[in-house]
């Protein structure tokens, strides 16, 4: 003990004895410590820890795989969902939510809260317990029972202040009093919808009668619990027969239709699992490069104390004893390093947290607990001994008769070897990193070039379900009708138009139909083309910007008693009929009677992603197929955004209760999508910045280092003739060889490594020649400065001193 407190008291005057590289040691351990605890962190929370609820490993998700569509992960028909149920022999309990949103009015404006109609056993697939008051019973699931509804905690937080009253009383969802009968936990999320929007209020689903015969259209999530004793890949083949039995009851619509039956931790982890884990690889490479800096620094600090560790073993001091020290001092530093690298780890979650893209569940619940500061300590230790270990035992180990021969104790070849070791690896882990970025940088650049097949600028989506009681069909379009016309009189604004699929929002509101064409032969049932059907008025091309290809667009003269029409897109054309004209010929949907006659081809328009490929649409005038799930688009002449007020009021003079689905200007419904691709560069770019410094900062010192050591040197080839240029490229030479062989092998390495970011890049391949070789110069410029520095002060050493002193 008395021995450790001895080191331990010389590992502080060491440190502080030289203050400049202790405050670099222990910053850059610092921010690898830091970085990595953070990303520990949210892997551990998102991916490692198991879910919240009981024998969660028995929970699974399960969607329709549409192989005729292409849709491994499709939503599932109200239809399907009865049958699999009623005929599966593998689950314990079954239940399904239908994707909803309510109107909340009364005490404050009208708002939207997202919300499921849930069927019984959805809750129970979970276990799930409610934190105030209780869950649906038998008897709400009835039709005639009373209107409940249970809220979620952050609804209740946000709207209703966290009032524990709340429980037993009556709110108006969308006109009708409805009791609040339960509050959920903070911690439930399925993550079932891709949307980012939290599901507010929780309603039973009370059968109409209807949904047992649909199954064209799918939209409801189904969530499962295995039965005790059966596995997940058992329960999949159940209902692998139950879809094969369906397929040959149903051709027309459940050809191709099969079960994907997902792990509910697999499917909350999703696409972030891997994006997560490149961050996590990122951030324990700029450890790495951060223990081979201070590994640097110590190595050349180390050197100046070689004549007094030669003393002392000369003096009878075991290597040992030496080492113990050496190692003592590297801990001192750790320590220091790894208390600040904690608190960086506060701040890093925080700052993870805010760049989330919000559709990553339970991110909000991110925390740096005991655990992940049991892992930062382990982490600190671990650093000190990779980082002191071979300093430590280099200089333990040290020549005494060589070292008392020089007092100036100059590095010997085994000591240059080891250092410039260290830098070549900082610089290929740094290489990878700036690589890594690269790619994403040059993925989401690409992204960003992508025509969505309108024009974005100046115009601002208002997404409504304008349904109300006793509504008739011409009390719709009445609505649709002045609203449009009040809209259209507020200063600035250009034009106004409104569809039912509107593109990059929430609820797309996209219907898939079957159809046949006039005059050809009928297909068999289920071999029917497919493609989305949406209602639209006569503006929404020119408001958005959708060219017109071929023939007309639609027009105030389609009335709701004329010749139906529609007007289809590009991708449509090419599939139906990619040789010939389709203006003029008519469809049939499937179950209809009414011809309906394609007049115009329009561009195509992207739904959903940048990423997406167009889907076959076509477009039929909102007088002939009225609906209330349309959305207002609104160019105009100002910024979007300012007049997004304006708009509302005006709607709402209309109809006072109208609340608005999603609201926002086209521009950033477009950068909501790109949100999750941006959080993984921003973070790998952050990192990459840091590599790149630490690696700059350990050839500078290196360098730096080198040309004080060899002060006598440059003094005498200078007294012999040589002149500043000679000296510059001698320095120089030295660092760029160095940064050279990194730079190599980080080539080599980045093209193995890259390959597990294939799922994360779009429309680059993995070893993108631009993004390598742009690194690759960065990285050889940036050490071109580092050793151009040291090189140019060495160039001022007096030949006449340095002959006087030697």
């Amino acid at each position: 003990m008395d021995r450790l407190l001895l080191d331990l008291r010389s590992a502080v005057r060491q440190l502080r004895k030289h203050i400049s590289s202790t405050t670099l040691a222990v910053g850059t351990l610092a921010l690898g410590i830091g970085s990595t605890a953070a990303v520990v962190s949210v892997v551990d929370t998102l991916i490692l820890r198991e879910l919240p609820y009981p024998d969660a490993e028995r929970i699974v998700t399960i969607w329709q795989n549409n192989a005729r569509d292409g849709i491994p992960r499709d939503d599932v028909s109200p239809g399907n969902y009865l049958d699999w149920k009623e005929r599966q022999q593998s689950f314990e309990v079954m239940g399904a939510a239908d994707p909803y949103s309510v109107d909340l009015t009364g005490d404050g404006p009208p708002e939207v809260l997202f919300a499921m109609r849930i069927t019984d056993g959805f809750f129970e697939t979970v276990q799930l317990k409610p934190i105030f008051g209780r869950l649906f019973r038998p008897e709400d699931y009835q039709q005639g029972a009373g209107a409940v509804v249970v809220l979620s905690y952050g609804v209740w937080q946000r709207r209703f202040g966290g009032d524990l009253g709340l429980v037993g009383r009556s709110i108006t969802l969308d006109g009708t009093p409805t009791e609040v009968v339960g509050i959920l936990p903070r911690t439930f999320e399925l993550g079932i919808l891709s949307s980012v929007q939290e599901r507010g209020a929780w309603i039973p689903l009370q059968f109409q009668g209807w949904e047992a015969q649909e199954r064209a259209s799918a939209w409801w999530n189904v969530i499962g619990r295995v039965s005790e004793g059966m596995t997940i890949d058992q329960a999949r083949t159940d209902l692998q027969r139950v879809s094969a039995m369906l397929e040959s009851e149903y051709p027309s619509t459940n050809r191709g239709v099969s079960a994907t039956v997902i792990p509910l931790h697999e499917h909350l982890v999703g696409s972030a699992g891997s994006a997560l884990l490149i961050l996590l690889g990122a951030s324990l490479l700029v450890l790495l490069i951060g223990c081979a800096n201070v590994a640097n620094l110590l190595l050349a600090r180390g050197a100046d104390r070689e004549s007094e560790f030669a003393v002392r073993t000369a003096l009878g001091a075991r290597p040992s004893r030496i080492l113990r020290q050496l190692l003592t001092e590297s801990l001192g530093l750790a320590l220091v390093a790894g208390t600040l690298g904690i608190v960086l780890a506060f701040w890093g979650v925080d700052v993870i947290k805010a760049l989330s893209p919000g559709d990553i569940p339970r991110m909000d619940q991110v925390v740096v607990d005991l655990r992940i500061l049991g892992i930062a300590i382990g982490i600190t230790f671990v650093t000190a001994l990779v980082f002191g270990f071979a300093p430590a035992m280099h200089f333990s180990r040290a020549n005494v008769s060589d070292a008392l021969r020089d007092s100036k104790g100059s590095a010997g070849r085994a000591q240059q070897r080891l250092r410039r070791g260290l830098i070549v690896a900082e610089t290929a882990l740094a290489l990878s990193l700036l690589i890594g970025a690269g790619l994403l940088v040059r993925s989401f650049l690409t992204v960003l070039d992508v025509d969505p097949g309108f024009a974005k600028n100046d115009v601002a989506a208002y997404q409504v379900f304008a349904y109300w009681e006793g509504q008739t069909r011409d009390d719709l379009l009445r609505f649709f009708d002045d609203a449009s016309d009040d809209i259209r009189a507020i200063p600035g604004v250009v034009s106004v138009g409104a569809v039912g699929a509107a593109p990059f929002l929430a609820a797309d509101m996209a219907i898939r139909v079957n159809f046949t064409e006039e005059g050809q032969p009928v297909p068999a049932a289920g071999e029917e083309p497919q493609a989305y059907i949406s209602a639209a008025t006569p503006e929404y091309f020119a408001t958005l910007g959708v060219p017109l290809l071929a023939g007309r667009l639609l027009n105030d003269f389609d009335r709701g008693d004329g010749e139906p029409v529609a007007v289809i897109n590009e991708t449509m054309r090419e599939r139906f009929w990619p040789s010939e004209d389709p203006t003029g010929k008519y469809i049939r949907l499937v179950g209809t009677e009414i011809p309906i006659a394609i007049v115009g081809v329009v561009g195509d328009v992207l739904h959903g992603s940048l990423e997406n490929d167009p889907r076959p649409e076509f477009f039929v005038p909102f007088v002939q197929r009225p609906s209330g799930s349309m959305t207002f688009f609104v160019r105009s002449e100002v910024d979007a955004a300012t007049i997004i007020p304006t708009v509302q009021e005006t709607i709402w003079r209309l109809q006072p209760d109208q609340s608005f689905y999603q609201v926002g200007t086209v521009d950033n419904l477009i950068a909501g999508t790109m949100r999750t691709r941006k959080f993984s560069m921003v973070l790998l770019i952050s990192f990459a910045g840091i590599a790149l410094v630490m690696a700059a900062v350990g050839l500078y010192g290196v360098i730096s280092y080198s040309v004080s050591r060899r002060t006598r040197e440059v003094g005498i080839r200078m007294a012999l003739g040589a002149g500043h240029g000679d000296v510059l490229s001698l320095v120089v030479s030295e660092g760029i060889a160095v940064i050279g062989i990194g730079v190599g092998i980080g080539l080599l390495a980045s093209s193995g490594a890259a390959r597990v970011m294939a799922n994360q890049l779009y429309g680059i391949t993995p070893h993108d020649f631009v993004t390598y070789s742009t690194a690759a110069i960065v990285l050889m410029l940036v050490g071109l400065v580092a050793s151009y520095l040291p090189a140019r002060r060495a160039t001022h050493v007096d030949p006449a001193q340095t002959l006087r002193e030697a």
